[in-house]
């Protein structure tokens, strides 16, 4: 473990509370993005099972994602390039760039984007102990305070 860990001996008191604070905010952060991502994938969750189709079902003639029967002349369904299911208007999501994708593929590619998917390679995460940087900085704090306060309980009394 104390390989992991950083000397922040030459840092004062007082810059290593001000580095704590920024690790606090960091981590409410991380904590604000997990519950986003919680939400996603909530909602994914909710539109996979109302895109549950069941027997007899003709999706030529419903939208895949909240079963509504297309029209013949209005609303009659569009192809989602990413998943190829067709989809009423009411189940398109437009994008940044104009295109549009049905609800289920706009949140997937949201949630990717928001967990970093799209960054992150496979079987790049370094294992250790620390998930993020500023475990391995708040610890190293920690273990340097420890050690300053064991260092003023070991000073005789006259000093």
């Amino acid at each position: 473990m104390d390989s992991e860990l950083l000397n922040l001996d030459n840092l004062s008191e007082e810059e290593k509370l001000t580095i704590l604070k920024v690790i606090k905010r960091d981590e409410d952060l991380r904590w604000a993005k997990n519950q986003q991502v919680n939400h996603l994938k909530n909602d994914i969750h909710n539109i996979r099972v109302k895109s549950i189709l069941h027997d007899g079902d003709d999706l030529t003639k419903i939208c895949a994602r909240c079963h509504e029967p297309f029209g013949f002349f209005f609303n009659t369904g569009e192809t989602c390039q990413q998943c190829r299911f067709k989809v009423c208007k009411k189940c398109r999501e437009i994008n940044l760039s104009g295109a549009w994708s049905c609800t289920l593929c706009f949140k997937q590619n949201q949630l990717k984007l928001l967990r970093g998917d799209w960054v992150k390679k496979v079987g790049s995460k370094k294992k250790g102990k620390f998930e993020h940087g500023g475990d391995i900085v708040k610890a190293s704090i920690r273990r340097s305070l420890s050690e300053a306060g064991k260092k003023l309980q070991n000073k005789p009394a006259g000093l």
